[in-house]
This record gives C-alpha cells, sequence and structure tokens, in this order.
C-alpha cells in the first residue's frame, strides 16, 4: 500500500463519510443521538466502498 493510495482512500472516507452525515441529516430527526447511531451503522458501509473504489477500481480524486 503505497502512500498515494492511502492519501486516495482518505480522501474517499472523507467524501462518503460527509455524504453520509448529510443523508442522516435529511432523513433523520434532528436529534444528535440518532445521527450519531445512523453516522455508526453506514460506517463498515462506507469504509468497503472506499476500500473498493480505491483499491479495487483505482479511482483518482485528484
Amino acid at each position: 500500500m503505497s502512500d498515494n493510495e492511502f492519501g486516495q482512500f482518505f480522501i474517499s472516507v472523507v467524501v462518503f463519510t460527509m455524504i453520509g452525515f448529510m443523508l442522516a441529516m435529511l432523513l433523520s430527526p434532528p436529534d444528535p443521538f440518532t445521527q450519531i447511531i445512523a453516522i455508526i451503522t453506514l460506517l463498515p458501509v462506507i469504509l468497503a466502498a472506499s476500500y473498493v473504489l480505491t483499491y479495487r477500481i483505482g479511482y483518482r480524486w485528484t
């Protein structure tokens, strides 16, 4: 795993986390506890999607 691939993986995680947080904000009640639970639930999906996008497909964000 090179530093460049890790950087792409990190960018993917950040982007998918922001998208997940926005979806949780729109689809759940305005309760911080519920939104934290939604993000924790989405975390495995975010990590898996970032891994596939970075290491399997080889997508570059920059």
